[in-house]
């Protein structure tokens, strides 16, 4: 009669539930299965349903014990979890890739100005349709620093350093930003 009176219990306390007399319905109804139970001989432990419970929450507390004390190793080879699986085939959580490096932004394009020399693609320009273009494709790649393009024959000539300044009418450049 442990469960039943201590639901009665809080009922008298009326602990802030809002169907008072359902919970008063509830208990009464657990009162009289446990004064059944007890009529069997029977504790709500030697059921079936008190068994299931019982091995639960012995399976669930030594589970968690497992998990809790358990170290956790990195170690390398194919036992150690590189693979997303430890060796006794638990799952180990890969840690996030580490950023891009940052790419510093191309500058304004600058019309009537050339950069001669210092090619990254000295015998083999890029021949593209736009100045903004080059100025894309200089900026994918890390080693560039600046570019000039050539609007007359389309060739886009990325630049390794920032040297020989000089205007040109038909020339378009940019350089990277610090």
């Amino acid at each position: 009669m442990g469960l039943a009176r201590g639901c009665l219990r809080r009922i008298g306390l009326n602990l802030g539930i809002g169907a008072p007399f359902l919970l008063e319905q509830y208990c009464l109804a657990l009162r009289d299965r446990e004064a059944k139970m007890a009529d069997e001989g029977k504790g709500f432990w030697q059921t079936v349903p008190g068994f299931l419970t019982g091995a639960a929450a012995l399976i669930g507390a030594v589970t968690g014990l497992m998990v809790a004390m358990k170290p956790l190793s990195v170690s390398s080879g194919p036992e150690s979890g590189m693979d997303g699986h430890s060796g006794d085939g638990t799952h180990i959580p890969h840690p996030p890739p580490p950023p891009p490096p940052q790419r510093r932004p191309m500058g304004a394009l600058q019309y009537g100005v050339g950069f001669n020399h210092d090619d990254l693609n000295a015998n083999s320009p890029l021949v593209l349709t736009t100045p903004q273009a080059c100025s894309d494709v200089c900026y994918e790649r890390t080693d560039c620093k600046a570019m000039t393009y050539v609007e007359s024959n389309r060739t886009c000539w990325l630049k390794f350093q920032v040297a020989n300044r000089v205007s040109v009418a038909n020339e378009v450049s940019a350089v990277r930003q610090p």
